[in-house]
């Protein structure tokens, strides 16, 4: 468990002189990292006041990869490279400087900034192999070999510039984080190195120079949803001031980084700027998934009250059409989308979907099988608002949020009045902890956010009407115009509360610049009836085709403050335990992807069915994979339950439970089969005997579910009679409970 037996300090230089030699690698690779960013940026350790850098290493059974958890590095065997180390130390660095969204295009940057470190660090520190035919390369040191190439992203499959066909469009990856960091990476070796690319010319301005560039983009000027174009526009300005600075740079070597950015095609070339440098990027974030109060067409495309649009920073395209699955009349209200084919809705006034009655105080599960201009897929009943105490008029739905730790965030367009909180108001976020879903709902209530602590006025037009969560930052939309801490804005813009803390003492600095300006848009007339993120909060790590990854998603909802120290080098620990918690505090998550596979359809894919199964059968075998992602785990781990329904018994001895890996995408192109089954990276716990029907069924996991991250559970059965327990998209979906504190 993390962080583990305690090896060495910054007293020792070499940490065990040989004795564990990735214990040494991650020692010494700190230090240098923690060197080059005091050196060239004046930074005093990843958050900047000087917190202890620890690392585990020996992570797992078989785990070839690395990650930074939240507040330290974990590594497998043999990760511990120096391009690796400071790659994972970079990405403490963002969660500190830009906060970058760990998804599609913000989250391809937030990986590109930590190879652009990693590389500088591996370049600079005098260890490991630095010869030319491996220069450029990252993790070539570690365990598994080099995953990709600054200088020519193509040769992994990584795209080079925005046009490249290796440009990846879809959703796995958290959008293709892993693989579109590769235009970036091109842009910064064509700084470093120079070279002709694309039909431009860069002359080198060397590492310094674009490692200065860099860390004034990374620590003053992007924001956490920025995307290529606006890293276009930092990289201009970031280099602009720094001119006559310490570092040496003129307005030729900014002509330099303009240049690089260009030939990687941030900005797309029909809208090349001149050479006047502007510090005003556009509003354009990437992607926002909207839906209006009203009919409109906006950038080509024609979208109704019920539908969702998608907005990727230029171009729009219709994302879900509510009239081709019986939703064409009322108003959607409010919308969350879980994944890349579920999404969670309410409507403005009662509806009936697949036979199933729902008023505006309910929420609805959509699972889609297709999306877009053609829209199709099933509903089911989420959360039934009148069981726990939403009735009236007044506590319609108009917004929700889904935390990565299972709770859901409403606001209503009223006071609402619910058991246990009875002074809720329009501009008010209240959080439901569920005890169970669907047709009977239960679970308790809890004030999130209260608007009036931080200048939401209880006026109907600043009533809360559209919000989302992601990396402890509040986006939020209102009813009508609004005006916070000198911010002003109207019903079709979104603006950010950074939130310093929630609950019924509500405290946030808000951002100054509005993060979304319909009026930029040309929607002016209209109001953002809801909003979000696609894979928002925590993200996987399911990453399409076979190329490998270095990094598991950062944990997006971390809020552990680190604890400064005299000294800021690095400590280490070789395997992983927990730290100390709040006793009785229990955290339930549903999962992120679940699927079952068959040995005798061993190409079929089963990720969007309703039924989960294990069967040993000779020959007509059956494996089950369920992943979650955790967060907000901020104790010692007393226990860990897997909760599965059985809904048909037909096994003498049920399934056991194993550790797998999690690098596995649930459905559509590239879905797990028979044939792709996963790695197993423990043995079987908890093996069942008789399990009743209508029942669920309890693994302790607890050995298994170290603290925040993401992980694959496999029902595995070694009888030939097998058990069909609900999935995700079943009635009752499977739920890992956390329970924390000392036992």
């Amino acid at each position: 468990m993390i962080p583990g037996t305690f090896l060495c300090d910054q007293t020792k230089t070499i940490c065990t002189n040989g004795a564990n030699p990735d214990a040494d690698k991650a020692h010494g690779y700190a230090a240098d990292t923690f060197v080059f960013y005091n050196t060239h940026h004046g930074r005093n350790s990843f958050n900047n006041q000087g917190g202890t850098i620890n690392s585990t290493v020996h992570y797992g059974v078989g785990y070839q990869n690395a990650f930074w958890n939240g507040s330290q590095m974990v590594y497998g065997d043999g990760m511990a490279a120096d391009d690796v180390v400071g790659h994972e130390i970079t990405h403490g660095v963002t969660q500190y400087t830009s906060k970058l969204i760990y998804s599609y295009q913000s989250g391809a940057i937030n990986e590109s900034l930590s190879d652009v470190w990693g590389e500088f660090i591996d370049q600079t520190n005098g260890s490991g192999n630095d010869s030319l035919s491996v220069k450029w390369l990252i993790a070539e040191d570690s365990a598994i070999g080099a995953i990709r190439s600054m200088s020519t992203p193509t040769i992994y499959g990584d795209p080079d510039k925005m046009s490249s066909p290796y440009y990846y469009n879809g959703s796995a990856d958290n959008g293709g984080v892993h693989f579109n960091s590769g235009v970036n990476n091109k842009a910064a070796y064509l700084m470093t190195d120079g070279g002709t690319f694309n039909g431009r010319t860069i002359t080198a301005i060397g590492i310094n120079k674009t490692a200065a560039v860099y860390y004034e983009v990374q620590a003053n000027l992007l924001t956490a949803g920025a995307n290529y174009n606006d890293l276009y526009y930092a990289l201009v300005q970031g280099c602009q001031n720094l001119i006559g600075g310490s570092t040496g740079i003129t307005q030729n070597d900014c002509n330099q980084v303009k240049a690089a950015a260009e030939a990687v095609e941030m900005v797309p070339a029909s809208t090349v700027p001149t050479n006047t440098p502007t510090s005003t990027p556009p509003y354009s974030y990437n992607p926002l998934y909207l839906s209006f109060t009203s009919s409109q067409t906006v950038g080509g495309i024609a979208s109704a009250d019920e539908d969702i649009l998608r907005f990727d920073g230029t171009n729009w395209s219709l994302f879900f059409d509510g009239s081709d699955v019986g939703v064409g009349t009322p108003d959607l209200f409010a919308f969350s989308i879980l994944d890349a084919d579920t999404i969670l809705m309410s409507f403005s006034v009662s509806v009936t979907v697949n036979g199933i009655a729902t008023t505006p105080q309910d929420v609805l599960r959509f699972d889609a099988t297709s999306l877009g201009s053609t829209t199709a897929g099933t509903f089911s009943m989420y959360f039934d608002g009148s069981d726990v105490g939403l009735s009236t008029t007044s506590e319609n739905i108009d917004s929700l949020s889904l935390l990565p730790d299972g709770r859901l965030l409403i606001s209503t367009n009223g006071s609402p009045s619910v058991p246990g909180l009875t002074t809720g108001k329009d501009e008010d976020v209240l959080a439901f902890t569920q005890t169970s879903l669907g047709s009977t709902t239960s679970g308790t209530w809890s004030m999130y956010f209260d608007g009036s602590d931080v200048g939401l006025a209880e006026t109907s037009s600043e009533d809360i009407d559209a919000l989302d969560v992601v990396n402890g930052n509040i986006y939020l939309s209102t009813q009508g115009d609004f005006s916070v801490d000198n911010i002003l804005g109207a019903d079709e813009d979104v603006f950010v509360c950074a939130a310093t803390s929630l609950g019924g003492v509500t405290a946030c600095n808000y951002s100054p610049g509005l993060y979304f300006d319909g009026s930029t848009w040309g929607v002016a007339a209209n109001d953002v009836d809801a909003f979000n993120f696609l894979a928002s909060g925590t993200a996987p790590t399911a990453v399409p085709g076979n190329t490998p990854t270095q990094t598991p998603s950062p944990t997006a909802t971390f809020t552990h403050t680190p604890t400064a120290t005299a000294s800021p080098s690095p400590t280490y620990t070789p395997t992983f335990t927990a730290t100390a918690g709040v006793p009785g505090n229990t955290l339930t998550f549903t999962p992120a992807a679940d699927a079952r596979v068959s040995e005798a359809s061993p190409t079929t894919n089963y990720g969007t069915a309703t039924t989960l199964l294990a069967d040993g059968s000779a020959g007509a075998a059956q494996i089950s994979y369920i992943r979650f992602t955790t967060s907000g785990i901020t104790g010692a781990i007393q226990k860990v339950k897997l909760r599965v329904y059985c809904t048909t018994n037909g096994t003498a001895n049920g399934p056991a439970v194993y550790l797998a890996d999690s690098n596995w995408i649930e459905s559509g192109a590239g879905g797990v089969n028979w044939n792709t089954q996963l790695a197993l990276l423990s043995g079987a716990f908890d093996n069942k005997g008789v399990i009743a029907t209508a029942t669920w069924v309890e693994y302790d996991v607890t050995s298994l579910v170290t603290g925040n991250g993401t992980y694959t559970l496999a029902l595995i059965a070694d009888s030939n009679d097998g058990v069909t327990f609900s999935s995700r998209q079943g009635t009752t979906p499977p739920q890992l409970v956390v329970t924390l504190g000392a036992p």
